[in-house]
């Protein structure tokens, strides 16, 4: 089979690698590439057109007319959009698969524009990261009539597993009643007293912490120096530190040194009642500000967190909350196109996701896993780096768009959650183009696989070894 790819960049050049591997021959038009990737494919003999792939005279000369599918995969969707109608134009009866990063221009383009075979990459991407918050070595995620699926690799070889047998049972909703218990219970107390610990400043944290100390020795002071018992020390103590004050305990006939400390206990005593009734009143207002701006409280445990809240993560959210998991988002700008999307079930942080105040905001500790997703490679290492060495433990899936780094990352075994949207759609790609209507592509180490619209999947060795 003859392919014609448009565009050597991340996505452009996996394409080719894998058609190259699967014996079929390609042309490429781009109008610029990186060296190295230039030269190993025009030693593999892959024709290399320079130039707009939006000319007329260069999709004819790369075989337009004649060839098995367009594969068009430059970085700008606007340009794809009109690579695929100079195309049509050209040859009516051409196959044409157009990427997109935009997943709402992607279903607008095959509904108003005709062109069927689109790949969007953060419809691709997302539930294969969102899958990796619970399981390993996740190749795909796909959609048919008999419900959701995931093929998954094991050793040399693939499962396809159903979802539905994997993901734990959803909830059921209580009745009020069941509610109300559910709030008195132990549990429930001592997790809001977490809660209300968690919410409270670092500072009020410590000056609450230093006052509690000095009742301790408190106690102990007011019953060495008043021969008291320890029983009556401690109600001595907290009766005067809230100014309460029966007189059924006097110091009047004290030492000086009795009556000097006791004074400086009522002084202690008013700025730890005013500590408590700041960390109190700190949790209400932050509690009544959350409900009116529809903030959902963050989860106590066992949630899923995802930094970055542009087309991948918004996919990597629905597709967790499919899951039946809770999700928490760390997001850096307030003004995000998605945000009115999610606020009303998901609990948004905003601020920078290397800052170790606002991963234990988002209670990272208790955290099921950490997805990082935000559009720059750069800051997903970083997060990803500054959560592992916070919390050494925790699972940490990340998004490495440029493959050459991620392979880097692999070598050094720096992250083994850490996956490459740029391939999981140039399978996508590849799937569609050999096997028109697949669902999935994914790759073993000697064979290319899809998965068709009935769920049946089909092997394409490989010709080539398959370095990625």
């Amino acid at each position: 089979m003859h392919f014609v790819v448009c565009g050597l960049g991340q996505v452009g050049y996996r394409i080719v690698s894998l058609l190259r591997n699967l014996g079929h021959e390609t042309t490429i038009i781009t109008q610029g590439t990186r060296d190295s990737w230039s030269k190993e494919l025009a030693t593999c003999g892959i024709k290399i057109h320079i130039g707009d792939s939006r000319q007329d005279s260069l999709l004819r000369e790369a075989g337009l007319l004649t060839c098995d599918a367009l594969l068009v995969a430059t970085s700008d969707d606007a340009v794809n959009i009109q690579i695929a109608l100079h195309a049509r134009r050209l040859n009516p009866n051409i196959r044409v698969i157009v990427r997109t990063f935009d997943t709402t221009l992607g279903l607008q383009i095959r509904h108003q524009l005709g062109i069927e075979e689109v790949v969007a990459i953060p419809e691709v991407a997302g539930p294969v990261l969102a899958a990796h918050a619970m399981f390993d070595q996740v190749l795909a995620r796909y959609t048919t009539e008999t419900g959701r699926h995931q093929l998954r690799r094991s050793g040399g070889n693939w499962v396809n597993e159903p979802l539905e047998e994997l993901l734990p049972p959803r909830k059921i909703p209580l009745s009020r009643r069941q509610e109300f218990w559910k709030l008195v219970t132990p549990k429930a107390l001592f997790l809001w007293h977490k809660r209300l610990w968690r919410a409270t400043s670092p500072q009020l944290r410590a000056v609450f912490l230093a006052i509690n100390i000095f009742i301790v020795f408190a106690v102990l002071g007011v019953r060495l120096g008043l021969s008291l018992s320890a029983v009556d020390a401690f109600y001595f103590v907290v009766t005067t530190i809230t100014t309460t004050g029966f007189g059924d305990i006097s110091v009047l006939n004290s030492p000086d040194w009795v009556k000097l400390f006791v004074c400086f206990l009522m002084l202690m005593g008013s700025a730890g009642i005013a500590v408590i009734y700041s960390i109190v009143t700190d949790y209400i207002v932050t509690a009544r500000l959350s409900e009116t701006m529809q903030q959902v409280p963050v989860p106590d445990a066992d949630h899923v967190v995802v930094a970055g809240l542009g087309d991948i993560g918004i996919q990597i959210i629905r597709e967790l909350r499919r899951d039946g998991l809770e999700v928490v988002v760390i997001e850096k700008q307030s003004t995000g196109s998605h945000l009115e999307a999610i606020k009303a079930d998901t609990r948004v942080l905003f601020g920078e996701g290397r800052d170790p105040e606002v991963l234990s905001r988002a209670n990272l500790a208790k955290a099921k896993a950490l997805i990082v997703a935000t559009g720059d490679d750069g800051i997903n290492l970083g997060i990803g780096l500054a959560a592992r060495s916070q919390f050494p433990n925790l699972r940490v899936v990340l998004r490495i768009f440029d493959s050459d780094l991620l392979q880097a990352l692999n070598a050094n075994k720096v992250f083994t959650n850490a996956l490459s949207p740029s391939y999981l759609a140039a399978c996508e790609f590849v799937a569609i183009a050999l096997d028109s209507g697949s669902k999935a592509g994914f790759t073993t180490d000697n064979s290319f696989w899809t998965v068709s619209s009935e769920a049946e999947v089909r092997e394409h060795p490989f010709v080539a070894s398959n370095s990625e």
